[in-house]
């Protein structure tokens, strides 16, 4: 027979911290990608880069696949126009990405107006060919050679409740001010940066880096199968040289890692009647194909009744599945299985008390960028509280960076 729980949120706070801090570390190793910002250079996949090698030079710009980096925005990208003729001289630096096109023949000594009127010329270079130098800000590129050339129910309320426990309310708060400056440090560099294809000139300067650490510049025209073995790396610049233009962007693809952050409210009964709060999801996992994943969930909730705060927080595993796809527009569902935590005073004594939790319910996804998208879902869970099965609903929205 369950024992009556009188759940108020006041008195000795007696937290189970391991499940803070466990929460507090997870969030903590997506802090290196979240503190980054999108960067002026663009990296070349090594396929890709294979296969400009194999096309004719004066192709070479025409279609180039491309993902931006992470890291500090040199300057301003340059604005480059379709059929743009190439300058006849150099100049180099590391910045964000930005639109430019440029396919081009070499041509005379060319100023090029950026930054507000500020000049720079660029110059030739490599028997005449046109295009940008090496970044000049702190890299120094040393000699690369080619491969080969060198080197509810019986849970009561009772009186004397009002207000959350202090301890209570600090470990919520920590946990959810770190996973907003994770969501929105995520959002400002993984999700937004460029995934997908640029145009460019066949004279742009192209830096590759070898397994030595060893850089050089060449023009995208002069790559060839020697270079592509020894690069480990390769690099174009949108602020350098006749800049790059882009063209469109890849669809997004969830095999990887994802970090999801939403909020919204939950609903169950405390002492029989239905009760309404805040609630937050914050989750991170693994989506194994396009449809499929699996993230660990921790679920803050609490509802405010007169008789004091009564939380519902979770952690669970979830299976997430969204088969169905519209353009831009995923559906599916989500089932979650754990433990979930409420706040009971037992005895003239305020302690947790947690049961098991399983639940499931809709998702819908819509993409926004090549590895960004906006979430819906709605749907419940059922958990064994003082020996009893009580229901909680639940809807939420929020984003999702993959």
């Amino acid at each position: 027979m369950a024992s009556n729980l009188l759940l108020v949120a006041r008195g000795p706070n007696r937290a189970p911290t391991w499940v803070a801090r466990a929460s507090l570390v997870t969030l903590a190793a997506f802090l290196p990608l979240a503190v980054g910002c999108t960067s002026n250079a663009y990296v070349i996949p090594h396929d890709e880069l294979a296969r400009l090698a194999a096309t004719p030079p004066p192709q070479r710009g025409a279609r180039v696949r491309v993902v931006q980096d992470l890291g500090e925005r040199r300057s301003d990208p340059i604005e480059a126009a379709p059929q743009q003729q190439p300058p006849d001289s150099t100049s180099a630096d590391t910045g964000d990405v930005g639109d430019g096109n440029g396919d081009g023949s070499s041509g005379g000594n060319l100023d090029i107006d950026i930054s507000g009127g500020q000049q720079r010329r660029m110059g030739s270079l490599n028997g005449g060919r046109a295009w940008g130098p090496a970044p000049s800000r702190g890299w120094h590129p040393a000699p690369l050679h080619p491969a080969g050339h060198g080197s509810g129910s019986g849970v009561h309320i009772g009186g004397g409740g009002g207000g959350g426990g202090n301890g209570d309310a600090v470990l919520v708060a920590i946990i959810v001010i770190v996973a907003v400056v994770v969501a929105v440090g995520l959002v400002s560099s993984e999700g937004v940066r460029f995934d997908g294809y640029v145009a460019m000139s066949p004279e742009q300067p192209l830096h590759l880096r070898d397994a030595a650490g060893h850089e050089t510049t060449i023009p995208v025209a002069d790559l060839s199968e020697d270079w592509v073995a020894g690069t480990v790396e390769a690099k174009v610049m949108d602020d350098e040289a006749y800049g790059i233009r882009r063209l469109d962007k890849v669809t997004l693809d969830r095999r990887g890692g994802v970090f999801k952050l939403d909020s919204g409210t939950m609903t169950f009964d405390v002492a029989g009647a239905p009760a309404i709060g805040p609630a937050m999801n914050v989750q991170a996992g693994y989506f194994f194909t396009r449809e499929l994943g699996l993230v660990a969930n921790l679920g803050l909730a609490g509802v405010g009744v007169p008789q004091g705060l009564v939380p519902r927080h979770a952690l669970a595993l979830e299976l997430q599945a969204l088969p169905l796809g519209l353009g831009p527009i995923h559906l599916g569902l989500y089932g979650t299985g754990g433990m979930a935590l409420t706040k009971a005073l037992i005895g003239g004594t305020p302690s947790y008390v947690s049961g098991p939790s399983f639940g499931g319910g809709a998702l819908a996804e819509l993409d926004l960028t090549s590895r960004m998208a906006l979430t819906l879902r709605a749907g419940g869970d059922l958990a064994k509280l003082d020996q009893l099965w009580t229901p909680a609903g639940l809807f939420t929205a929020g984003v999702a960076v993959y």
